[in-house]
């Protein structure tokens, strides 16, 4: 939980006094904190929270992960960021873990298309993920590629519509047939704004996993719903609070998943954008 005090902290305005010397060193800070934010450099921190459940359903910890983003804006409309992140997970019946997911790397294209030009938003990006060394060992992936295209509808002036489409494909380092190869994700949100800094929203995300032609599971795939409450404490600092659910599936008999309303979980995530 450490992440969200730090978050906390971070989100809290500067106490200013007479004396000069604090006056002095405030004003540094403010010039510095300016120049950055009217630079091309962005930096971005995302922590995500949420419940663990074990076999029983019983919420028995907790699982976060702290992504930090670090971009450089070529132009208005062209943007390079790094991102790497790093996932914890505590429960009652195993030790704390914490890893390092590795590092990715990301271009990004915007305003293709414009709303007021072609009546919606189009946008893409391009992100190369390099696993760490573990990882790479375990899993015999060494990271992926994943085009990615974004689509962004306003409905009203308080509601949007939005739909991301990506794949990834998986570089691999055998050519062990029960790897998997890539994947096809699509994800369609809305999101309506319900006063100046509440708004609520509801996430579909369809994942259509595929195998080597010749392992005995071609593909697999779920769609899970996250319908959330999203709070603006300031333009810089807000907060998500989510329920995470999958209730189709392919991997049984039937079109639900069994029991996904017990599986399903609660979580947060909290966003600050420093500059």
């Amino acid at each position: 939980m450490k992440h969200l005090l730090i978050l906390a902290l971070l989100s809290t305005p500067l106490l200013t006094n007479a004396n000069s010397e604090t006056t002095t060193s405030t004003a540094t800070e403010e010039s510095i904190m300016t120049k950055l934010e009217k630079s091309k450099f962005d930096l971005m921190f995302i922590a995500d929270t949420k419940l663990n459940k074990n076999a029983d359903y019983d919420v028995n910890g907790v699982a976060n992960e702290n992504v930090i983003y670090f971009g450089y804006n070529m132009t208005a409309n062209d943007n390079f960021r790094m991102d790497s992140s790093i996932y914890t997970s505590n429960t009652d019946e195993t030790e704390t873990t914490s890893d390092w997911t590795g590092i990715g790397f990301r271009y990004s294209r915007k305003n293709i298309l414009t709303e007021e030009k072609h009546g919606l938003n189009l946008s893409s990006e391009v992100r190369y993920q390099m696993n760490p060394s573990d990882v790479e060992a375990s899993s015999q992936v060494s990271g992926y590629v994943s085009p990615r295209i974004n689509l962004n509808k306003k409905i009203s002036d308080n509601m949007s519509l939005n739909l991301n489409l990506r794949e990834y494909e998986y570089i691999r380092t055998n050519s062990n047939v029960n790897n998997k190869r890539r994947y096809y994700r699509a994800l369609l949100s809305t999101s309506v704004g319900l006063t100046d800094n509440i708004s609520a929203g509801v996430l579909l995300d369809y994942v259509n996993l595929k195998y080597d032609d010749a392992a005995p599971r071609k593909s697999k795939e779920y769609l899970g719903l996250l319908p959330s409450v999203s709070y603006s404490f300031t333009k810089k600092f807000s907060m998500d609070l989510y329920w995470d659910a999958t209730p189709f599936t392919s991997t049984d008999d039937e079109l639900f998943a069994q029991d996904w309303a017990k599986s399903a979980t609660f979580g947060a995530t909290l966003v600050y954008s420093l500059f």
